[in-house]
């Protein structure tokens, strides 16, 4: 993902009004990790819901001398979780979002507009 300066924004209109949003604050398609504020890599799920990068993860773990078995707050909302007993590497894996809603084809198959086969839309 392109690094972007703080002085570049996305103008959007919604319902009429327009606003203007920072680009970086905007992430199409990805989801960032608390921890590195980079896009997940092998992304684990805690009992909150919250997502990190597994390295990201286990280096928190590690840096605060927790091991398999120990009670840890989570980095965003200090809920406690329990390492599992293999480690990290035993949390839940995230599926990407585009993993857990695909777009139906239906969605794609709009009269008058010409989708290419990627999903991206070439609108007339």
């Amino acid at each position: 993902m392109a690094k972007l300066s703080s002085n570049q924004y996305l103008l959007i209109v919604f319902v009429g009004v327009e606003v203007q949003v920072p680009e970086a604050a905007i992430r199409i398609g990805t989801e960032a990790c608390s921890i590195c504020q980079d896009d997940l890599t092998n992304p684990r799920q805690l009992p909150c819901v919250h997502t990190f990068c597994f390295d990201c993860l286990e280096a928190y773990c590690n840096s605060i001398g927790k091991l398999p078995g120990d009670d840890v707050p989570c980095p965003v909302c200090r809920t406690e979780f329990k390492i599992p007993k293999k480690g990290v590497a035993d949390l839940p894996v995230k599926a990407r979002a585009e993993e857990r809603f695909p777009q139906p084809r239906a969605a794609m198959q709009q009269p008058g507009i010409n989708h290419a086969p990627s999903g991206e839309c070439q609108c007339k």
